[in-house]
């Protein structure tokens, strides 16, 4: 089992789109996913449940969450956690769902004390490793080889905790000024949260915790750069400047820095990233999908989900509608190809 989080601390750059849309492609390419939604805002468990047949709270009552799913850690019990039920994807029989859970951000306060002061209160020691662990145990339990933890735009404790416990992460961007800024931020944040993990593994000398905490010095896999405007094929003038100030910030600024960290695949792995995307750390760039938003809404799918009928159009129309969800589908299927081979290098 490998885990993906997809992380930026910059909110509105498809985070959870891509996630959905990465998790329903590696399944229908035979992999069994289990997508976490590890984001209080819940907008990935909303994009997969469907209000048509039954209400959110049926969902919260039938199913696990990781609120719920880690009651019995926070609480102070001794109960061992057990894997969380989770939703099975309609359509896609080999993608699951951990839901995520507005209350989750409650245990943050917690989280972040016990990753600093778990050394000293040892009756907090179960709490950094109950996180990773919850997500391990119910992965297994749904039989996932690939994990996708959808987290929160913020630098926070329990971000810090899952992104360190991860294998790979990946970072979407848009083409804006405040992505230019999130990047540069990363490349100084991410260091330090690798060399946080380092110190709380190596302090733990005799650790009597229930749930140990591993960390895994995650490997970046690349950028997602996405919600341009295209013209003949190719972002109009704008936004190609944007994609490539990015581009060259993530190859000066972060990459470097994720390098001295540790935190990089082998160099072989970036120039297949660059031949997918033709920039540098780029495994693809998306389009804005327009008009197809309100579709995968409705249907509770991925933009690459929709069928022929779900599109509702006739003609001219639906050509046009089938060649750019044909597009959509090879350019995940594009990324899905990266992200397979670096699972399967490991």
């Amino acid at each position: 089992m490998k885990t993906i989080s997809m992380f930026n601390n910059k909110g509105g750059v498809s985070k959870t789109t891509t996630t959905y849309a990465l998790g329903w492609m590696l399944a229908q390419r035979g992999r069994k996913v289990l997508m976490v939604d590890a984001d209080s805002q819940s907008n990935l468990t909303g994009a997969v449940a469907s209000d048509n047949d039954w209400s959110v709270e049926y969902l919260y009552e039938t199913y696990g969450d990781l609120y719920t799913s880690l009651k019995p850690v926070f609480q102070g019990g001794v109960i061992p956690l057990s894997p969380a039920r989770c939703f099975n994807v309609s359509g896609n029989p080999d993608l699951y769902l951990l839901p995520g859970h507005v209350r989750f951000s409650e245990y943050e306060v917690q989280i972040g004390v016990a990753q600093e002061l778990s050394n000293t209160l040892s009756s907090m020691r179960n709490v950094p490793g109950s996180l990773p662990e919850l997500i391990a145990i119910t992965a297994r339990d749904v039989g996932a080889d690939v994990v996708i933890i959808d987290l929160s735009p913020s630098l926070s404790s329990t971000n810090k905790n899952l992104l360190m416990s991860s294998d790979f992460f990946i970072v979407p961007a848009t083409p804006d000024y405040y992505s230019l800024q999130a990047i540069q931020s990363l490349a100084r944040v991410l260091p330090q949260w690798q060399r946080w993990a380092t110190r709380y593994v190596d302090d733990l000398v005799e650790d009597d915790s229930a749930y140990h905490y591993v960390a895994r010095n995650p490997a970046f896999l690349g950028m997602i750069l996405q919600k341009y405007r295209p013209r003949g094929g190719a972002p109009t003038r704008g936004f190609q400047a944007w994609l490539d100030r990015i581009s060259e910030s993530c190859r000066d600024v972060l990459v470097p820095s994720l390098g001295e960290a540790g935190l990089l695949m082998p160099k072989e792995y970036y120039e297949k990233v660059r031949d997918s995307s033709g920039l540098d750390y780029t495994m693809c760039m998306i389009p804005d999908y327009n008009t197809m938003i309100p579709r995968a809404q409705e249907n509770n799918r991925p933009v690459i989900g929709l069928t022929d009928e779900m599109l509702e159009h006739k003609g001219i129309v639906l050509d046009a509608g089938k060649e750019k969800l044909a597009e959509f589908q090879g350019l995940y299927e594009s990324l899905a190809l990266l992200v397979e081979a670096a699972i399967d290098r490991v």
